[in-house]
């Protein structure tokens, strides 16, 4: 975490690797995100670039993003407020809530998914 000074600071990149990744897992295409969000496609590419800071992703854009994504703000602004334990354990319970009412073979199922990923990370 920050000082206090830098404690609002904004992380643009954060910001833009959270939307993308996002809009990949929906499969939607820059376009399709944009008009959703009702903005130009370029503009919103300039957003998922963070070439620059992007003042102009409001609180209004991101809280339509997580309606369209049915995900929280701090999946889209992820934050550093918890320390690396707090948001491990956090993680772990929001992966426990998921998986506690899968069958058995949806179980395997990700279990497969999980070795294959994890040689990739």
């Amino acid at each position: 975490m920050g000082t206090e000074g830098d404690f609002l600071e904004v992380n643009y990149k954060r910001i833009a690797h959270n939307i993308k990744n996002l809009r990949k897992h929906y499969h939607m295409t820059q376009a399709q995100l944009a008009e959703k969000l009702d903005m130009d496609t370029h503009y919103y590419s300039v957003i998922e670039r963070a070439d620059t800071p992007n003042r102009n992703f409001t609180l209004e854009k991101v809280l339509t993003a997580c309606h369209i994504f049915n995900c929280t703000p701090n999946d889209i602004i992820g934050t550093d407020f918890k320390s690396n334990n707090q948001n491990r354990e956090f993680l772990m319970d929001k992966i426990s809530q998921k998986i506690d009412d899968m069958s058995e073979h949806q179980l395997n199922i990700v279990l497969a998914y999980i070795d294959k990923i994890i040689p990739l990370m």
